[in-house]
């Protein structure tokens, strides 16, 4: 039987507070040395991936921001899957719109319900810092967004209800992080996760079987789907609620270590 295996960042593979990932550097290597594609799956932009991706000595594809939009390395794919286009080092299959439409919805919505968010792609850059604990660098490529707004919520559960209501009718969508709330298009992990794992199929000949870890509700379109989800622990976050008859792996451990034990029941 063959694997892919599915990561979500913050929270599941990066601690939560301070974002190291030692705790599960020898899984990822265990990980390689059997030929196992590692693919992160976050909220996070293409530019705090790409640099996290280096960090962990990582090539696989990646998919940003609540699966908006999927990155292939051209060193793994040759050709370009249909609807792909070139950008760099990658092809790239977006799943929603960009930026500018979701921005001008929620330009209308705060001038219905105003003070209840502060948008991290406009907030000044030291309160980001100040807000995450990221580094100037961090939290530079962090406001880089390219599909999905990120608000830090500062309002009421009510308020947060009619975000949703006022995103269903327009054609968006809002996902709960385990920091922020996200809005952009419809766009969810697990359809992302679909598509990769198509791609990889194509690539290798054979059936995956996916492996998909995670710890918030955004995580809970990809952990559904997968043929083995596990749920990482937080220190913060409730569990995500998941719709799903197969078998869910829960970590006795929180973030990296968590993610480094239930490797290590699988391999």
């Amino acid at each position: 039987m063959s694997y892919i295996v599915f990561s979500d960042l913050d929270g599941t593979l990066l601690d939560h507070y301070d974002y190291s990932f030692s705790a599960a550097i020898e899984a990822i290597r265990t990980l390689q040395q059997r030929n196992i594609p590692i693919v992160l799956n976050t909220s996070k932009t293409k530019a705090e991936t790409a640099v996290i991706l280096a960090q962990m000595q990582l090539d696989d594809a990646f998919i940003v921001e609540n699966g908006a939009a999927v990155f292939l390395p051209k060193s793994h794919f040759s050709t370009p899957p249909s609807g792909c286009y070139s950008t760099g080092e990658f092809w790239c299959y977006e799943f929603v719109k960009p930026m500018p439409q979701w921005r001008e919805l929620l330009r209308q919505f705060a001038l219905q319900t105003p003070t209840c968010f502060s948008s991290l792609s406009t907030m000044p850059l030291q309160q980001l810092i100040e807000l995450t604990s990221l580094t100037p660098e961090q939290a530079e490529a962090a406001k880089d967004r390219g599909y999905a707004e990120v608000l830090h919520w500062t309002g009421s559960d009510s308020q947060l209800s009619s975000l949703h209501k006022f995103a269903e009718e327009n054609g968006a969508k809002v996902h709960i992080g385990g920091r922020f709330v996200h809005f952009g298009g419809e766009s969810d992990k697990g359809r992302a996760m679909q598509w990769v794992t198509a791609r990889y199929q194509e690539l290798e000949g054979e059936l995956l079987q996916t492996i998909a870890l995670g710890d918030g509700q955004n995580d809970a379109p990809m952990l559904a789907l997968a043929d083995f989800p596990v749920v990482i622990r937080s220190p913060e976050n409730p569990a995500p609620n998941l719709s799903t008859e197969k078998s869910i792996r829960t970590s006795e451990l929180y973030g990296p270590h968590g993610w480094r034990e239930e490797i290590e029941r699988f391999f």
